[in-house]
């Protein structure tokens, strides 16, 4: 039950900041609200998928019969090398929350999505590849809805 409840722990804090900041705006314009209602529906999704998937995979490794010390052992290993994961990701949260006035929108942006997929164990092409279209994807939105973000180093 442990592992189910933290594997929960950071959809769970995504949706209830998502949630916090989608309430805050309600009462901006309406073309500012139409990223944020759309990105409450996609997290509301994505935590239904990884929410069925973790209660799916609990189910299936506590009815399992093997009793192994070797599985044991691994067992223990994965769930340290999952708990150190999720702390690394944690203070990659807070330190973006940190840089996010100095470095601005663009470079914070690019930093977090390099460590975030670098920590999910993806290669450097891809990672570099997905970081600066994650980027981009969300510079082009926050010029389109006219979002005042911080430039931090980069000038406008």
């Amino acid at each position: 039950m442990r592992t189910l409840i933290g594997e929960l722990v950071v959809p769970l804090i995504v949706l209830v900041g998502t949630l916090l900041f989608w309430l805050h705006i309600q009462e901006a314009r309406s073309v500012a609200q139409r990223v944020p209602n759309g990105v409450m529906i996609f997290i509301l999704g994505a935590l239904v998928i990884v929410v069925g998937r973790a209660v799916k995979d609990y189910l299936a490794t506590r009815h399992s019969d093997a009793r192994d010390e070797d599985i044991s052992l691994t067992i223990v290993t994965d769930f340290a090398r999952d708990e150190w994961r999720r702390l690394v990701f944690l203070g990659l949260c807070v330190g973006y929350f940190l840089a996010f006035p100095r470095l601005g929108f663009d470079l914070s942006n690019a930093g977090f999505l390099v460590a975030a997929f670098l920590l999910a164990g993806l290669r450097p092409v891809p990672t570099l590849i997905g970081a600066l279209s994650g980027a981009v994807i969300f510079h082009l939105l926050a010029r389109l809805m006219d979002f005042n973000v911080p430039s931090g180093l980069l000038p406008y």
